[in-house]
């Protein structure tokens, strides 16, 4: 599955010829790429085919490769910069050949379209997972979205967490409430397949080895309250470094963990923030009929500044979420937004609307 120019990058590094990505027309932004199919040797122009913002997989035009036996290297050509009459996810043929664009079209339309490929006869097509994207606004900023996995059903082994259901949500990193459960960890971090896990844990402590052993196997950061002066996370790094000191001494493998401060929205004092060594800040936020209609308040706007001052990206967490503040975290500088799994794709769409909505 391709799902970034990164991987089509990737995908060129197996064949040592010619280059695989070629912009030859005007340059799509990354989050515009829908589709790459095999198509046509001869693809359209941008001004050929306005709105679409599709990249398609041509034959390569270095033929002597071909005369010397060799599969000839696939050559990438972008078509336009706007995805305004495509939807997420949807399957775009663009046959250059004969000026066709066709959208979401009928299982005869391809094997058709296949069939008169010329040059290069795929097996397969190559997609562009759109909704595991992470949101980039027009200036280059990433906005990650969070899934947020709580307890499932008890049964008698304990109880479950749907991480699976998390992961295909498309989410650009999970957050788990560990409390002191080392043995969750452990569990949880190969279910997660790469996902990049924030786990939440006891303020005492009581899961580092777990910690630092999923390190070596996963991204991991770990998220405990700030306290006044950044005294608590203080606290939390000097277990991390005994914990590892600990495992290395037995022989064991051990791996970075991200240290992250996390706080309820006016608990504690923006000033700690500047004061502690924290390399992520959530604030958690409980929509409440009595707040105000947006999702600023004076205290969060403190938090914001304290958090530029220390050059470390601030998150919110929301539970339930309100789509409609999707605009306010854009405009205000989020680095992120983390909320109930199953709200993750309804999130990313809206903030995506908000980033681009001055470009539409």
């Amino acid at each position: 599955m391709i799902r970034s120019r990164d991987d089509l990058a990737d995908l060129h590094r197996s064949s040592p010829d010619a280059p695989f990505w070629t912009a030859q027309h005007s340059p799509a932004d990354e989050q515009d790429l829908v589709l790459v199919l095999v198509g046509g040797s001869d693809p359209l122009n941008a001004e050929d085919v306005p709105g679409c913002g599709v990249a398609v997989v041509s034959a390569s035009p270095v033929r002597s490769l071909a005369i010397r036996g060799r599969t000839p290297p696939p050559c990438v050509a972008d078509l336009g910069t706007g995805v305004q009459t495509i939807r997420d996810g949807e399957l775009v043929l663009v046959d250059g050949a004969r000026g066709e664009v066709l959208v979401d079209p009928t299982d005869r339309a391809v094997s058709a379209f296949q069939a008169r490929l010329t040059g290069l006869m795929p097996s397969r097509r190559y997609f562009v997972d759109y909704a595991h994207e992470t949101v980039r606004t027009p200036d280059g900023r990433l906005i990650l979205v969070g899934g947020m996995v709580s307890q499932g059903i008890e049964s008698a082994d304990g109880p479950s967490y749907p991480i699976e259901e998390a992961v295909a949500s498309g989410p650009d990193l999970i957050i788990v409430e560990a409390g002191c459960d080392a043995g969750l960890i452990g569990d949880l971090t190969p279910a997660a397949h790469g996902k990049p896990l924030l786990f939440r844990v006891h303020p005492e402590g009581c899961c580092e080895e777990a910690l630092i052993r999923a390190g070596a196997w996963g991204d991991i950061t770990v998220a405990t309250p700030i306290g006044p002066r950044g005294a608590a996370v203080h606290r939390f790094r000097e277990s991390l470094e005994a914990a590892t000191e600990t495992l290395v001494a037995d022989g064991l493998e051990t791996g970075p963990v991200r240290v992250a401060g996390w706080t309820r929205e006016g608990i504690e004092e923006p000033a700690w923030v500047a004061e502690s060594s924290i390399e992520r800040l959530v604030v958690e936020i409980k929509p409440q009929a009595s707040r105000p209609g947006t999702l600023l308040s004076p205290w969060l706007e403190e938090m914001l500044d304290a958090a530029r001052s220390i050059a470390v990206p601030l998150y919110v967490a929301m539970e339930p979420s309100r789509l409609p503040w999707a605009a306010d975290a854009v405009e205000a500088g989020i680095g992120g937004v983390f909320v109930p799994w199953p709200d993750v794709q309804p999130w990313k769409s809206a903030l995506r609307t908000a980033a681009y909505a001055d470009w539409q």
